[in-house]
């Protein structure tokens, strides 16, 4: 099947790039993929499928377009130190550079990141059928914010999405299906399944992956999914209208309870050092029979021989507080952004548009598991959905909670700081009494208000 997919992919890509020099009503348009050839980029990625994806079509590319493309590849965990360096550095700074949502908030902040709203309105340097519109709302709306406003979805457009993740539960359905288990709709029968799954492959074997590093990647994914469920607020307006952590609310005390219950009765003793990859490897090599994250990772685990219970793996909402309630999940969205110091910008648009494209968003997804994408339809094309429907509950899961899902943080130019903050309190309410809960909350809120405050006057 892939030989055929990938025949008819070049076929249409060829066409599509055949076709730009007409608009919709067959008119002659003046934008042509070669109007920045000559020029030379630098472009800094993180190490990602999503990435891989790009650099193996990047010979097409400098093809097509005559651009030079220099480019670097760093570890996730590595990778932003590397990128904050280079950035103000005058022969290493990149002109397109990979990016969380989270993290361009610092750089807006910054005004080092260009508006992309003029390039994609501009017939002369946008392809007719590149069609904004086709992105789902929820991740478009992200990338617009103004800096200083606490609402996205207004402003420029800081960034174009490569693909995101939605945080689900994902689970081991041989597991379920030997013990006649069912995904748990709450989280008080999640809380259960735990007790039930306590070693269920013998010593070393344990409920729930889940994501437990000193930093802000821990607070994200299911944690932020939870707090959310939960509805607690990351900050909110005082009685003096002075935006402030909401850290040590009533919500946000009941579900650090759970959460420390959860890790406690669930996750593994050495979940201090789990991340994105050890929580996708302890479910696809059985360790775990669930796994709390990013829907992506456990579809890696899924692929055929990718992992020892490749094939085993389902999906399932999040679990939410009592049935009923909305199921939704935070958002991460990988994305492309363009330096606003950029040599050549023209060049720099080009690149962007060519890989946030549906021609090439299609293809990766199909080609190189570049699941999840932005675009709505390359998500309900009839290939991908043939192939998603490999991993049971994957599509419905993802429709049940597209339209409800977003960033839930308040957007803010120092929320990895602030995050990492974060993550060290809830490890130190998890080693704490319970008794203690309380006022970790209140000494991570002083804490937190303080950095914030503080950062407000730089």
């Amino acid at each position: 099947m892939h030989v055929k997919v990938y025949t008819s992919m070049l076929i249409s890509i060829v066409s599509f790039f055949l076709l730009s020099c007409t608009n919709s009503n067959g008119r002659e348009s003046s934008f042509s993929w070669q109007i920045a050839e000559g020029s030379r980029i630098i472009v800094k990625l993180s190490r990602h499928p999503y990435s891989e994806a790009l650099i193996s079509r990047l010979t097409e590319f400098e093809e097509l377009t005559g651009i030079d493309v220099e480019y670097t590849v760093a570890r996730e965990d590595l990778y932003y130190e590397d990128l904050d360096k280079s950035m103000s550095a005058r022969r290493t700074r990149p002109d397109v550079f990979m990016t969380g949502a989270y993290h361009i908030w610092g750089y807006a902040s910054r005004g080092i990141v260009e508006n992309l709203d003029s390039y994609i309105q501009s017939s002369s340097l946008t392809d007719v059928r590149y069609d904004s519109t086709d992105f789902y709302d929820g991740i478009i709306t992200s990338l617009r914010w103004d800096p200083g406003n606490e609402e996205l979805g207004t402003g420029p457009l800081l960034a174009l999405p490569m693909g995101f993740e939605l945080n689900t539960l994902a689970y081991n359905k041989r597991i379920f299906d030997e013990l006649g288990l069912e995904a748990p709709e709450t989280y008080d029968e999640l809380l259960e399944l735990c007790s039930i799954l306590k070693e269920y492959n013998g010593p070393g074997s344990y409920p729930i992956a889940l994501r437990g590093t000193r930093d802000w990647s821990s607070i994200h994914s299911a944690y932020m999914t939870a707090y959310t469920a939960f509805g607690a607020e990351d900050f909110k307006l005082n009685d003096q209208g002075i935006l402030e952590p909401a850290i040590d609310s009533p919500e946000s005390l009941a579900m650090n309870r759970y959460w420390v219950d959860l890790v406690r009765k669930g996750a593994t003793p050495s979940r201090e050092t789990q991340n994105w990859y050890e929580v996708g490897f302890a479910l696809g090599d059985g360790r775990s029979a669930m796994m709390f994250d990013a829907d992506i990772v456990a579809y890696f685990q899924n692929i055929p021989g990718y992992s020892k219970e490749a094939g085993n793996i389902a999906w399932a909402p999040p679990p939410v507080v009592n049935r009923g309630d909305v199921k939704k999940s935070n958002m991460w969205i990988w994305s492309l952004a363009m330096h606003s110091e950029a040599r050549n910008k023209t060049a720099a648009w080009l690149f962007i548009q060519y890989f946030t494209s549906r021609e090439f968003q299609l293809w990766a997804a199909l080609e190189q598991n570049s699941v999840n994408p932005p675009r709505r339809s390359v998500f309900e094309d009839p290939q991908l959905q043939e192939m998603l429907s490999l991993s049971e509950g994957y599509t419905e899961t993802f429709n049940a909670l597209i339209k409800t899902s977003k960033i839930q943080f308040t957007p803010r130019k120092d929320v990895m700081e602030l995050t990492d903050i974060w993550a060290a309190g809830v490890q130190k309410m998890i080693l704490e009494p319970d008794s203690r809960i309380d006022q970790v909350l209140k000494e991570l809120k002083t804490e937190m208000q303080r950095t914030a405050s503080g950062n407000e006057k730089d």
